[in-house]
């Protein structure tokens, strides 16, 4: 899938001094934004963590309780 994430050449403005608790919220409602612009179906593969740590420019953790959040919601 080549989401927005990878077009965009400028990562987000997730600031190091957030807490981390607060990270992965912001970082949920980025992947969120993203999800709905890109129109990906459920089942869609979206990339790995590892992946999207390096273009929002978090740790991989960050984006997997992010990930988590989402995925229990629905």
């Amino acid at each position: 899938m080549n989401t927005k994430l990878q077009q965009s050449e400028s990562k987000p403005n997730f600031s190091a001094s957030a807490s981390s608790r607060n990270l992965h919220i912001r970082v949920r409602e980025e992947i969120l934004r993203d999800i709905i612009a890109s129109g990906a179906r459920p089942g869609e593969r979206f990339g790995t963590e590892t992946e999207l740590a390096q273009q929002l420019n978090v740790c991989r953790n960050t984006v997997r309780k992010a990930m988590s959040q989402l995925e229990n919601e629905g």
